[in-house]
This record gives structure tokens, C-alpha cells and sequence, in this order.
């Protein structure tokens, strides 16, 4: 294989490495203080690189990567993990050859949400080809065996993306260049399932990714509770989305003080971000500055608010967010990357107040290129700065934040968490066992912090949730998940409890499922249904009513557009075209078209409404007729009317005979009517479940309604409650209201 580098911006500072002095990097001081106040810091180890790339895998492992052992720029010969369960010796640390001969350096880190493993991609040439020059490789580190192999490349050399998961599974990549400038307008999405990238032309916008205040530079993204990619670079705010081709909208600016692309930012609150700290100017050598802000996401566009200032500047400062949702922030200096005004003294913010508080100081000073990761057992690693720097910091300190300190200074007595689910779905009630130390009180918090990926000051995947719980058992509470795949994106998290002087667990990995790869409402279940409608002409507007057979965890979509027939628009109706959204847990939605009322005397007239592209749903009927009766000739209407078919839902006990499903027309007919019907499987399924059937309906004159019979066999399994479709299509002398019903199996031991 063709030796490849994935470098990165030396040219940003200077190709000089300055070493640390030896001190530093030998010290194990620990400082003195009151812990229960201020925290406390480890001693300083020496590490086989320097983390500038840190990523808690599921295994509770961390992988670093970015230099060889001695700092030096370009990390084509080893990549490291480290378990924190075996401390800080050398036996903790498994420093293993890259096979690739891959230089993985200042590439994108995401997890795969449905495996756990790693996605890097792109980089640098520097190792084949000119510096500062992107390449479009990927590689893919399987984080059970610790193994790193390549992957299908991307169609734009990238270097400096950002990596953010969506919450169907897929990988969104945004930003980076391919050269000196040379910015990547194009976003790209992989698919892990097929190991396939598709292109966004739709998404690109010269003015997000360019040169100006280095906008390519790891955009800030952030998938936000309403579906959208929400983004900061250089200053500049934006919204992308990501079905089809994509679309682009920019929506303004953060605060000058803010603006910086040396700031950090991180997601405290679903659609809340807090960003902070960065050059005053997008010159890289201002002034840092000290201000921090508040981005509300969770309306149509961002609303920013101020928030308290932290007590000194940072540029290339890193944010984490911890088990009480309070953030951390750590390292920076008040000139990038320099030793002047360089912030030892981390500081927490609190979202409840707004104000900061500052915690005992570090030994070393952490400027560009490194890194803070939240671990399992609460503590953070904070490791890593230089490659180029003033200090080549092959180092970490691991800081114990005052949650986890009694009053006196010793340990916090902490919860346990004894029994927990490892996999879960969307909107789902769990069951967590946990033990007390003596004395202490019952829970009485729960949340949820997805696993971290942090470079270059942002930590591309986590985000806090806060979930409900309820005390069930002495020693067990129910935690009732999000339904949204939106605010808790498929992957893996640490679900943490805290008792009531907020001292949290350590974190229990959790894996919330891809939609539609475990139980619960999924797309495979969800049907798109669409009712016809019949109005009179001076009714001012027909109202199409669009139905979820069950509510989602994800956002369904599905086009839509009127089309003539007898009905000519613009004389009787007015056309509209457009898309139907739901958001998740919505099942009704209406569509409005304007009626054109006019005094010339007309039969029964119709136009249709079809349905296309369906999201995450299916279509169970892609077309709609709307039936206008004329009020212009005295008796309301000029011919009769066709009745509307509509199909009930039912429920059977398996094994106990056939399900009976009616069929009705809204009015009788004195033509004969039909109506083609087949079984389809849902939870349920044709063979063990019940017996598949299709056949043809009929309704002689003056009848109203008819019956479908289906067989309900007994499979001898537990399976609580399944479901099955009957579908009616191609009425003859009436039209399709309702038509597909659902007939819902009860296992025996599921009755009353």
C-alpha cells in the first residue's frame, strides 16, 4: 500500500518544536487545597505520544494518536490505547503499529454508532506528497480487537474535517481543505452498512468553507433536536440538512469576542451550546478573550445569549462536559499557542447560574493540540500540547473534579451501578440495580453523556442529557430514554446516577440503538397513510389529512404536489406543492389547498394530491383525490358522488380462529363495488403468525359494509404483541379512504 500521511497545520505556527523542560515532565507534585472545593490534579505521566486525537471507545479504552514517541510531528508509525482500569504504568498502555502505514494525524474521529469502532478520515500528504495538502483516505480502528484497516475513500481530499454522527447511523464529514486554498465546499456522508460516501452538493456554500477568518478549519457542527446540522466556523453561523442533495442556510454570527476558530464550544443542554473563548479577531495572534455565550438551537433560527465571563482569556482551550451537566475548561493562553498568559487554573461553569468557579492549577500548560477527555470514573484526561509548540508535551495529568471529594477531603462515597442494560432503543423504560454506601442517600439524578472525541479544541461527539427516572424498588430505578434519535443519536454513552449531593457513579456504557435496527416504532413499521376528501366548492379550502400509522423516533418526511384532473387549477383550485414533516412523536399533519369558487354550473369535479420520497416511512397509498361538488346549479352538486372505502384496525388472541377486519363505505351505492386487498407483514409474519391472503372485495348495490377474514396461528413463543397489514388498492366505483389496517396479535399470556 502507498505510504500516506495524515498530517497537519504546522504552517499555522512554525515547523519548531521547542522541548519541554525535563521538570515538567517528570513531576508528580500533587497540589495541596481542598479538593472538596477545588478538585485535584494527578501527577504528571509520560505518554507514548502526544494525545492531540483522544477517543473513549466502548471497551472503556482510549485511543490517542498524533506523534511518534518522541513528539514529533506525524504518527505513521504507532497509534496507542490506553485502559484507565490498569492506572498509569506502563502495563496500562498498548502501543501498537500502524499496518496501514498511514501517518494518523489531525484527521476526523467519529464512533460508528452501530458497531462501536472508528472512522478516521482524511489527513495529509506529507509523508508522499507536498505539506498542508489533504488526501481523501479513510480508515476504520476496530475498537474489540485494536485492529486499524482502510475503507472506501472519500470522493474530496480532506484535511482538518469535522466528523459528526446523524441520528439514521451515517457519518456527516464537513469542512477541511484539500490544499493551500483549496477549502472542501461539498459536504460527504458515509453509510457503514455499505461503506459508500454520497456527496452534498446541495450543502455547499462558498461563504461556510473558505479561507476567510480559516472557516475550513473543524467546523464546529452539532446535529440539532429538530434534525438539522447546526455549525459555527470563523465566527459565521449556519444551518445544513441532510436528505437528497442537502440544503445551506447561513443565519448570522457569533459575538466578535467569540469568533475565533481557536475557541471551543459543547452542547450542555439538548439544542443549548455553550461557546467560549478564541482570538478577539480571526487573526490567530489577538488577544484571547474571556467571554463566553449561550446558542439556543431549539427554535427556527439561534437565539445567543450572554452568559458569565471566565476570569482570564484562552485561545485553543478545551470544553467538556461532566456527569452534573456543569462544563469544565481547561489549558489556553491568552496568545495562541505561546507561553504568554498561559491558564494552568481550570475553570467550571455552571448552566443553572451562568457563573464560573475557579479549581486547583495544573502543572503544565496545555495550549495547542491537546486535548480533555470525561472518563468512565468521572475524572478527565487532560493530556497533550505542541507538535508545533512552545512546550512538546508527550504527558498527561488526570484531573478529579470536586464532585468527587467529601467535605473533609477524603473520597466521596459514590453509588454503584450493579445491573444495567448494555443495548437499549429509543424511547424505552430501563431498569438500573444499584447499591449505596452506608449513608448515603437514594438517587436522585440520572443523565446521560455520549462518549467523547476530542482534537484541536472540540470534542466532536458528546452532549448531556438529563433523563427521568422513577424509584421503583429499594435498589432500582426505571430511566425512561429519549424518544428523538435527534437529542440522544444513536451510539454509546455513559449513563450515570447521582445521588442527592450530586456526586455521580462511574458510567455505565449504554448502546441506544440505530432506528430501525431494534425494537420499538421503526420505519419498517411506520406507514405513510393519506385520506381522500370531498368539499364544496364555496368551502374556501380542502383540508388533506396525512397520518403516521405509529409515532416515530426520527423526523418522516414526504413530498408532495397537486395535479389536475376534471378540476383545472388556478380556476378551481389554487396548486400547491411542498413537504409534509413530522417531528418525532407526531402521527396527524394536514395539507390546506385553496378552492377557487366560481358561479358557472359544473358537475362533480377532482384533482388529485400525490406523494413521493417518503423518510424514514413508507407510503401506504401515494395518492389523495379531492372531489369538488359545484353549489352553482341549485341542488349542490351535478352528479353523484363516490363513496369513500375505509379499513378498520383490529386485534386477535393467536390461535384462536381468524381475524375478522371490516370494511365500510361511507354511503351505499347503487353500482356494484370492488376492492382489491393483500396481507402484509409487519412484527408479525406470514407462515408462523398468520396466513397470508389477497383477494378481491365486493359490495353489491345498497351494501355498506364487508368482511376480511384472516387465519391467527399459534407459534408456542412469547411474543407478547405482533402486528400485520391488510392493504386495499384499486377501488372500482368508490375511493380509498383509510386504506390499510393493522390486525395486532395478543399472545395468549398477554390477555387479561
Amino acid at each position: 500500500m502507498q505510504k500516506k500521511n495524515l498530517s497537519c497545520m504546522a504552517g499555522l505556527y512554525g515547523s519548531s518544536v521547542t522541548v519541554a523542560v525535563s521538570l515538567l515532565l517528570v513531576s508528580s507534585q500533587v497540589l495541596a487545597g481542598n479538593p472538596a472545593q477545588e478538585g485535584k490534579w494527578s501527577g504528571v505521566v509520560p505518554w507514548p505520544n502526544i494525545p492531540l486525537h483522544a477517543v473513549l471507545t466502548p471497551k472503556k479504552e482510549v485511543l490517542t494518536f498524533g506523534t511518534d514517541k518522541t513528539g514529533k510531528q506525524g504518527a505513521q508509525l504507532f497509534y496507542d490505547v490506553w485502559d484507565p482500569a490498569k492506572g498509569t504504568g506502563k502495563n496500562s498502555h498498548y502501543t501498537l503499529p500502524n499496518t496501514t502505514a498511514t501517518d494518523l494525524f489531525c484527521t476526523a474521529p467519529v464512533i460508528i454508532p452501530s458497531t462501536g469502532d472508528i472512522l478516521l478520515a482524511g489527513g495529509d500528504q506529507r509523508v508522499t506528497g507536498p505539506v498542508n495538502t489533504g488526501i481523501a483516505d479513510t480508515f476504520i480502528f476496530n475498537s474489540k480487537n485494536r485492529s486499524l484497516k482502510p475503507t472506501t475513500s472519500m470522493a474530496y481530499a480532506r484535511w482538518y474535517p469535522t466528523a459528526t454522527a446523524l441520528a439514521n447511523g451515517e457519518l456527516f464529514l464537513h469542512g477541511g481543505r484539500a490544499g493551500k486554498k483549496q477549502p472542501i465546499l461539498v459536504p460527504e456522508i458515509f453509510n457503514p452498512k455499505t461503506s459508500q460516501w454520497r456527496s452534498l452538493t446541495g450543502a455547499s456554500n462558498p461563504e461556510i468553507v473558505t479561507d476567510t477568518a480559516t472557516r475550513w478549519f473543524y467546523p464546529r457542527n452539532f446535529l440539532i433536536p429538530d434534525g438539522r446540522i447546526f455549525g459555527v466556523s470563523g465566527g459565521l453561523m449556519y444551518y445544513l440538512t441532510t436528505d437528497g442533495q442537502g440544503t445551506n442556510r447561513i443565519v448570522g454570527r457569533v459575538p466578535r469576542l467569540t469568533q475565533n476558530f481557536t475557541s471551543t464550544a459543547v452542547m450542555y443542554q439538548p439544542g443549548k451550546i455553550l461557546h467560549l473563548g478564541g482570538g478577539e479577531t480571526p487573526r490567530i495572534k489577538a488577544p484571547a478573550s474571556k467571554r463566553a455565550v449561550i446558542i439556543d438551537v431549539n427554535g427556527a433560527n439561534p437565539v445567543i445569549k450572554s452568559t458569565g465571563s471566565m476570569r482570564k482569556g484562552r485561545s485553543w482551550a478545551n470544553s467538556t462536559v461532566l456527569p452534573t451537566g456543569d462544563v469544565l475548561v481547561t489549558g489556553g493562553s491568552s496568545v495562541a499557542n505561546t507561553l504568554t498568559g498561559t491558564v494552568e487554573v481550570p475553570e467550571i461553569w455552571s448552566p443553572a447560574t451562568g457563573a464560573w468557579t475557579a479549581l486547583a492549577t495544573a502543572k503544565i500548560a496545555r495550549l495547542y493540540h491537546s486535548t480533555a477527555l470525561l472518563l468512565p470514573d468521572g475524572r478527565i484526561l487532560v493530556g497533550g500540547g505542541g507538535a508545533p509548540g512552545p512546550l512538546t508535551n508527550i504527558n498527561a495529568e488526570i484531573f478529579s473534579p470536586p464532585y468527587l471529594f467529601a467535605a473533609d477531603g477524603t473520597s466521596a462515597k459514590r453509588l454503584r451501578i450493579v445491573n444495567a442494560p448494555a443495548v437499549s432503543d429509543h424511547g424505552k423504560t430501563i431498569a438500573v440495580k444499584y447499591a449505596i454506601a452506608s449513608g448515603q442517600q437514594k438517587v436522585a439524578r440520572a443523565t446521560l453523556i455520549r462518549l467523547g472525541s476530542a482534537t484541536h479544541s472540540f470534542n466532536m461527539e458528546q452532549r448531556f442529557i438529563e433523563l427521568n427516572l422513577q424509584q421503583t424498588e429499594p435498589d432500582q430505578v426505571s430511566v425512561r430514554l429519549p424518544v428523538s434519535a435527534n437529542i440522544a443519536l444513536p451510539g454509546f454513552y455513559m449513563l450515570f446516577l447521582l445521588d442527592d449531593k450530586n456526586v455521580p457513579s462511574e458510567g455505565h456504557v449504554l448502546k441506544i440503538t440505530v432506528p430501525g435496527s431494534g425494537g420499538g416504532g421503526t420505519d419498517a413499521d411506520a406507514g405513510i397513510n393519506i385520506e381522500n376528501a370531498t368539499v364544496n366548492e364555496n368551502d374556501g379550502a380542502v383540508h388533506i389529512r396525512v397520518q403516521l400509522s405509529s409515532a416515530q423516533s426520527l423526523p418522516v418526511r414526504v413530498q408532495y404536489a397537486t395535479k389536475q384532473v376534471s378540476a383545472v387549477q388556478g380556476s378551481d383550485f389554487r396548486g400547491r406543492r411542498g413537504t409534509v414533516r413530522f417531528n418525532p412523536g407526531q402521527t396527524v399533519q394536514t395539507i390546506l389547498i385553496p378552492l377557487i369558487d366560481n358561479s358557472k354550473a359544473e358537475s362533480v369535479e377532482t384533482f388529485t394530491v400525490n406523494f413521493w420520497e417518503p423518510v424514514n416511512a413508507r407510503l401506504e397509498k401515494n395518492q389523495a383525490t379531492v372531489t369538488i361538488n359545484d353549489d352553482d346549479n341549485g341542488s349542490g352538486n351535478g352528479t353523484q358522488t363516490l363513496p369513500t372505502l375505509n379499513i378498520n384496525n383490529v386485534y386477535k388472541a393467536e390461535g384462536r380462529g381468524s381475524a375478522k377486519i371490516e370494511v365500510r363505505l361511507d354511503a351505499v351505492s347503487d353500482k356494484t363495488v370492488t376492492v382489491n386487498y393483500t396481507t402484509r407483514d409487519g412484527s408479525a409474519r406470514s407462515g408462523p403468525d398468520y396466513t397470508a391472503r389477497s383477494g378481491v372485495l365486493r359490495f353489491n348495490p345498497g351494501q355498506s359494509s364487508q368482511y376480511i377474514f384472516i387465519s391467527v396461528l399459534q407459534d408456542n413463543k412469547s411474543d407478547s404483541r405482533e402486528r400485520f397489514a391488510v392493504v386495499m388498492s384499486n377501488p372500482a366505483n368508490a375511493v380509498l379512504g383509510k386504506a390499510t389496517g393493522f390486525v395486532e396479535i395478543r399472545d395468549l399470556s398477554d390477555l387479561p
